[in-house]
């Protein structure tokens, strides 16, 4: 084999089957998987199967009479109730914001 020709290999088979772990595309073009974590790694395609990191979720409970009023408001602003609470809470930081600069 050339020199260069495995690495070429290795690329082709990531771009081919841009979802495979190294250990697959090392079985696929018949190298060793920490070669083809160095290839990759080098060609800038290093965790490349990582998700995103996730947002933290938080559970709350509102009084009945408030989460009342905060479904409503949803409905009427067609908002689901993270955007809304999302909105309340950016109205009250900025409003907080502008009273410390003052």
């Amino acid at each position: 084999m050339k020199r260069g020709e495995m690495k070429e290999r290795i690329l082709a088979a990531v771009k081919a089957n841009p979802g495979a772990k190294n250990v697959e595309i090392a079985r696929m073009v018949g190298a060793d998987q920490a070669y083809v974590s160095t290839v990759l790694q080098r060609a800038g395609l290093a965790g490349r199967n990582k998700k995103p990191p996730q947002p933290k979720v938080r559970r709350v409970r509102f009084e009945a009479a408030n989460d009342d009023w905060i479904v409503r408001q949803c409905e009427a602003h067609n908002l689901d109730i993270a955007e809304f609470v999302n909105a309340c809470v950016t109205d009250a930081r900025l409003d907080d914001e502008e009273l410390g600069a003052a």
